[in-house]
């Protein structure tokens, strides 16, 4: 029997995935229940910029999509995240592992 071992970047980009999902699950109940209003967005703006705080009216509408299919609505959210460019948390923020918000993903990507 031939057992196929994963070399460390496969490894390494399945738990990335596995963390991308799980973050993306989270944001979406956590913006559902804060509700997205407009003092949060006009906040992200003025925090991050006009592109930061158009990608937070882009996910509000998203969240206040009304889809009934769960496929729809992880596509469009995978749609949505996916847009995002990754980019290194010690890039991003001074630090090897630093586990964003969602407004803070949303603001500095």
């Amino acid at each position: 029997m031939n057992l196929c071992i994963p070399d460390s970047r496969a490894k390494n980009s399945s738990s990335w995935l596995l963390m991308l999902m799980t973050m993306l699950l989270v944001s979406v109940v956590l913006a559902e229940g804060l509700g997205l209003n407009d003092k949060i967005i006009n906040w992200v703006g003025k925090k991050y910029g006009m592109e930061a705080k158009q990608r937070a009216e882009n996910w509000r509408s998203l969240l206040e999509t009304q889809l009934t299919l769960e496929k729809d609505k992880l596509t469009r959210v995978n749609n949505f995240f996916n847009e995002i460019p990754y980019r290194d948390d010690f890039e991003n923020w001074d630090n090897k592992d630093y586990w964003a918000t969602p407004i803070e993903m949303i603001g500095v990507n």
